[in-house]
């Protein structure tokens, strides 16, 4: 009695179907994944933040981060002796760049124009203070997140949807989606 090993044609199936129902019940549970990519940049600039408030306010300097809404990428720069700023590796608040498929629709910061397009700019004052700002991040499915930040403690609040300062609103401006 020499039988080969292996399995049968009925065997192979069974697993087959095993998997294909593990798979239909599992699949519609994932995370959307652009979904998931913008919560993390979000919270990835947030902490961005949090660091260059603390080293403005430690160092008893002033900074300043710099978001290129075109390119959608984001870094610090220090106000130098000569009242220019220069661009300044921060440990842990680099230069930074959002993923593909995200990209930056608008800084607020009140008394200034909200910036669509190009460069916008927000400081970090040596007395512990930052400009109250507001910062919109979208998707390509045009879903979008707003960072809020306190501009007596640095802390970011990030809120789902679109949101301005002082205006409760949730959804895209008129013209405001990217493609």
């Amino acid at each position: 009695m020499n039988r080969l090993a292996g399995f049968t044609l009925v065997e192979i199936i069974v697993v087959i179907l095993i998997i294909g129902v593990m798979a239909a019940l599992l699949i519609p549970r994932l995370p959307d994944v652009g979904g998931w990519r913008l919560k993390s940049a979000v919270r990835k600039l947030s902490r961005s933040i949090s660091v260059v408030y603390d080293k403005a306010a430690t160092s008893k300097l002033v900074y300043r981060m710099t978001f290129d809404l075109e390119e959608g990428r984001y870094f610090v720069s220090l106000l130098n002796t000569d009242g220019e700023f220069e661009k300044r590796e921060v440990q842990f608040a680099g230069e930074g760049r959002l993923p593909d498929g995200l990209a930056f629709l608008s800084v607020q910061v009140p008394g200034r124009e909200k910036v669509d397009r190009g460069l916008a700019h927000i400081h970090f004052f040596p007395t512990g203070f930052v400009e109250f700002s507001a910062i919109h991040i979208i998707d390509k499915d045009e879903a979008v997140m707003t960072l809020l930040v306190h501009p007596l403690t640095g802390r970011v609040k990030i809120k789902e949807g679109y949101h301005e300062i002082g205006v409760e609103t949730a959804s895209i401006p008129p013209g405001g989606g990217r493609g």
